[in-house]
C-alpha cells in the first residue's frame, strides 16, 4: 500500500509539477528570451521545465505537507478526539473507568508515541536492573586484610 501511495504521489508531482514547470519555462522564453543563451528547442524547454517543475513540486510537497501541515493536523486531531471523549463522558455515554483508560492511552500515544503497557513494562524492567545494582552496591564487601599482618 505504501508503495502505491508513493508511486501515486510521484506521478501526481510529475504531471502537475511538470505542466506548471513547462508553462513557466515557456512564459520565461516568450517574455524574456535574453536570459536563454544559445539555440533552445521546444523539446529541450519541455524536458527542462517538466523536470524542474516536478522537482520543485516534490520539494514544496515535502516541506509544506510533511513539515508544517502534518504536525499541525496531528495536534488538532488529538485535541478534537480529546474533546469528543470528554463530551461523551460529560453526557453519560461513557463510564468513568473507560474514560480514564481511553484518556490515558491517548495521552501516552500522543506525547510518548507508545502504548501504556509498553511504558509500564519498560519501567518495571528498569526497576529490576536498578534494584540489582543497589543490592550489589549495598552488599558487604569482603573483609579487608590489614597490610601489616600480610607481612607476617
Amino acid at each position: 500500500m505504501n508503495i502505491k501511495i508513493n508511486f501515486l504521489e510521484f506521478f501526481r508531482s510529475l504531471t502537475f509539477g511538470g505542466l506548471v514547470g513547462c508553462g513557466i519555462i515557456m512564459l520565461l522564453y516568450v517574455f524574456f528570451p535574453s536570459i536563454f543563451i544559445g539555440e533552445l528547442t521546444f523539446r529541450l524547454m519541455l524536458i527542462f521545465g517538466a523536470s524542474m517543475g516536478a522537482a520543485f513540486h516534490r520539494l514544496i510537497d515535502r516541506v509544506l505537507v510533511k513539515g508544517v501541515l502534518l504536525p499541525f493536523y496531528q495536534f488538532v486531531s488529538f485535541y478534537l478526539k480529546f474533546i469528543q471523549i470528554e463530551f461523551q463522558y460529560k453526557n453519560g455515554f461513557l463510564a468513568e473507568d473507560d474514560y480514564l483508560a481511553i484518556r490515558k492511552q491517548m495521552q501516552f500515544k500522543y506525547f510518548l508515541d507508545a502504548d501504556p503497557a509498553e511504558i509500564t513494562k519498560r519501567n518495571t524492567n528498569r526497576r529490576k536492573v536498578v534494584t540489582k545494582k543497589r543490592k550489589e552496591i549495598s552488599s558487604p564487601k569482603e573483609k579487608q586484610v590489614d597490610p601489616t599482618k600480610m607481612l607476617e
